[in-house]
């Protein structure tokens, strides 16, 4: 069942998870929003990139960021 799951993983869930990690690495920055990380990664929205970043992560880009500099993350 396992590699039928990893096989038959759609284009897009792979590619969701190439931005989400790119994400990850700009949200431990100060540098940038957190709208403007999404953008960066290729999310047309800030609305979108929420959604598929907790989906991955089950936390919110902002809510990672706050653990992260916490240091819970």
């Amino acid at each position: 069942l396992e590699f039928r799951r990893v096989l038959f993983r759609s284009i897009l869930y792979d590619l969701n998870l190439l931005r989400v990690e790119k994400a990850k690495e700009l949200l431990r920055e100060k540098d940038s929003s957190v709208d403007e990380v999404g953008r960066r990664c290729g999310f047309t929205n800030s609305n979108s990139f929420i959604r598929v970043f907790k989906k991955y992560e089950k936390v919110t880009p902002g809510k990672y960021r706050e653990m992260y500099l916490a240091g819970v993350m």
